[in-house]
């Protein structure tokens, strides 16, 4: 899953826009969009952040200037605990090339010491976009971890990975903007073919 071999991949696989939201870290992000701009598609800045309720919250973002501010933000707040390579791999930092440039040394499997709501809060004082993530049965759904989604929270979207839910969770929450079906790869095999549009109220949300 490197920087060219997910963008050209996406290329393969037909796809006109993309976003890489890696867990806890933007720190792939300028290079991502880097050769997405060169290659010709459309890149959405992002991120999957871990709440300290083990809930999973996609953050995105339309400039760069934000991804610095969130950045800033994950690293004072990331529970810091060594990364243990042999354990959980290593978490390699890639440059334009694919060169190995850096690694990073706190796991990034770690929780935020922020409460959902917090980071939902910090996301949106920024101009962020808050997508709240795999709701439809994964661990780390809020759903899964709650049992609901607390009527407050200033989200905008959820992500439905299975595509046959969509319509349900339209008619269960009507209030929400965004219902995001993506492939969620953690794999280059997992990447899919573009199997739905963003429609023109979407599109001016993320772009």
């Amino acid at each position: 899953m490197t920087p060219n071999n997910i963008v050209n991949m996406a290329i393969l696989n037909g796809l006109e826009m993309i976003a890489v939201t890696d867990h806890n870290s933007l720190l792939q992000q300028k290079v991502i969009h880097d050769l997405c701009l060169k290659k010709g598609i459309r890149y959405i800045y992002g991120v999957e952040v871990q709440s300290k309720e083990d809930v999973h919250i996609l953050c995105y973002f339309k400039k760069y200037a934000q991804i610095i501010y969130f950045q800033e933000y994950i690293d004072k707040y990331l529970i810091k605990i060594a990364n243990e390579p042999n354990y959980f791999g290593h978490q390699y930092l890639r440059d334009i090339n694919d060169e190995i440039v850096d690694e990073y040394n706190h796991l990034l499997l770690m929780s935020l010491d922020q409460s959902i709501e917090d980071i939902i809060n910090f996301t949106k004082d920024i101009n962020g976009i808050v997508v709240l993530a795999h709701i439809d049965g994964r661990e780390n759904a809020i759903i899964n971890n709650l049992g609901f989604i607390p009527d407050n929270l200033r989200y905008d979207g959820l992500e439905i990975p299975r595509k046959e839910n969509i319509e349900l969770y339209r008619l269960k929450y009507p209030e929400c903007q965004i219902f995001l079906h993506n492939s969620d790869a953690h794999r280059l095999v997992d990447i899919q073919e573009r199997v739905i549009e963003f429609d023109r109220g979407v599109q001016k949300i993320f772009l």
